[in-house]
């Protein structure tokens, strides 16, 4: 999925990315897209790692694939899941943005 300009996208099919069968990337030029990872209505116990690489973002056991993010695209990003006792690792997470919309970075 690709756009410029500010969007929100919602990725879930009712309340489940159940359905989502190969990766998903998510980038937008600009710093604009909000990102919604929506499995609300999944009531299996999921065990999820989050992470961030240097250009990507990744999502892994929600959905059956990847689901991967470009980091200097996203302004934010809500993941919901659904009731089944799911468990998170996050590795790592979205450098904070300033009222002016940019980001700090470490180097």
């Amino acid at each position: 999925m690709a756009r410029e300009g500010p969007t929100r996208s919602t990725s879930g099919n009712n309340g489940s990315v159940q359905s989502i069968a190969g990766t998903l990337k998510v980038f937008n030029s600009g710093d604009f897209s909000t990102v919604n990872i929506d499995d609300t209505a999944d009531a299996r116990a999921r065990s999820v790692t989050m992470s961030v690489g240097s250009t990507y973002g990744f999502i892994s056991g929600l959905a059956p694939a990847l689901i991967a993010y470009l980091k200097d695209d996203i302004r934010s990003l809500n993941v919901s899941s659904g009731s089944g006792g799911n468990t998170f690792t996050i590795n790592d997470t979205l450098p904070p943005l300033f009222p002016d919309g940019t980001r700090i970075r470490a180097t």
